[in-house]
């Protein structure tokens, strides 16, 4: 009799074994199959241009561009009451509102900025990281990018139809990756998050900002691939990143980012 229940016992054992065997394959199977289908749902990422009004939008790989006919304009904030980006296009009517240059730790813009009526900072020479100046011109409505070092006072107009912002590195001039420059800057081989504006040889403007890290050389790739601006003859400068990164679209809040930030200058697309 011991040995018939000892039997059964085992048989029993034998048949729950087999059962939570077959129950692990099966759930196993069913994980395996809820991940593939988790790994075919996504967002769709926008490779082509999405048109909006006067502007349109092209993100992938966690970069963002606003691209249109912009009026260029530096913003000051009151420096006992800093702005937000948000805050300016609001309060201005703009586009975009994107964060500004580079500036000292009490506030103090570190190169040449004009904003159409009064100097904010005076020209830094063989800046290693304020590579260029953007010239803005309101009359023609052309943007270009001037080389720090052969800027000189004939270059420089100071009336209200001119916009002069010093910043950089320049990460693409003319459709090429300004590899020396980049090398020579304080973080441009890093990764970090990053604005940027820039024009095409056709006379459109952009803004954009990276929600991931970025290294200048890897995001000037980037800009220059098919998804973005194939085709198309572009120059490219770099704004102040890291923790300054700061974008805000009233077109598009969508691809707003760090709009929050309070700073002490920004560049306003209208």
């Amino acid at each position: 009799m011991k040995k018939y229940y000892l039997g059964f016992f085992l048989m029993l054992i034998a048949a729950i074994v087999v059962v939570g065997l077959i129950g692990i394959n099966v759930i196993k199977n069913y994980l395996s199959e809820l991940s593939s289908n988790l790994t075919d749902v996504h967002i769709p990422i926008v490779s082509e241009p999405v048109l909006s009004g006067n502007y349109e939008y092209k993100s992938k790989n966690g970069i963002t561009i606003q691209i249109g006919k912009f009026d260029v304009n530096v913003f000051k904030s009151n420096l006992t009451s800093l702005s937000t980006a948000k805050e300016v296009a609001e309060l201005n009517g703009d586009q975009v509102v994107v964060n500004g240059g580079y500036f000292t730790d009490k506030k103090a813009y570190i190169g040449l900025l004009w904003n159409g009526g009064e100097r904010l900072g005076e020209l830094s020479v063989s800046n290693p990281q304020a590579t260029h100046i953007a010239h803005y011109d309101k009359i023609t409505g052309k943007l270009e990018f001037i080389s720090s070092t052969d800027f000189n006072n004939n270059q420089f107009f100071d009336n209200s139809n001119n916009i002069y912002i010093q910043t950089g590195p320049i990460i693409i001039d003319q459709n090429e990756v300004q590899t020396s420059f980049i090398d020579r800057s304080i973080n441009g081989n890093q990764s970090a998050v990053r604005t940027f504006f820039g024009y095409t040889e056709s006379g459109k403007i952009f803004v954009g900002v990276t929600t991931q890290g970025y290294d200048l050389r890897a995001l000037g790739t980037q800009l220059l691939s098919k998804d973005f601006f194939a085709g198309e003859n572009i120059s490219v400068l770099n704004l102040d990143g890291g923790s300054s990164t700061s974008l805000y679209s009233t077109e598009n809040p969508a691809i707003s980012f760090r709009y929050f930030k309070q700073l002490p200058y920004f560049v306003e697309f209208k």
